[in-house]
């Protein structure tokens, strides 16, 4: 739970997987293992939807899409709208189309 939490707060950071094993007295091996098993996902894969739910909202609230990408954490907007089909099934361009800002 500590670890999902430190993800959602800080999901734009680039975070390795010994740093999260430390802050729960794990290893990252063992880290991945529980992780994986309580939430379904490891780390990194928790990580991306976190950053595409983050890149989401801030599409919501009218930011261009490039800059969503970056504040959310992706490399570039390719990298962001990779992810964001892959997850969504649409692109952030036709969410952003289809969503008023507020």
């Amino acid at each position: 739970r500590r670890v999902r939490e430190y993800l959602d707060e800080h999901c734009a950071e680039n975070l390795a997987l010994d740093e999260l094993a430390r802050m729960v007295n794990l290893s990252a091996f063992h880290l991945n293992r529980v992780f994986r098993k309580e939430v379904g996902l490891p780390p990194h894969a928790y990580q991306t939807q976190a950053r595409v739910k983050r890149g989401k909202s801030l599409l919501a609230q009218g930011m261009p899409i490039a800059r969503a990408a970056i504040e959310a954490g992706f490399f570039d907007q390719s990298h962001f709208t990779y992810h964001f089909k892959r997850l969504l099934s649409f692109t952030p361009a036709a969410y952003q189309k289809n969503v008023s800002p507020g």
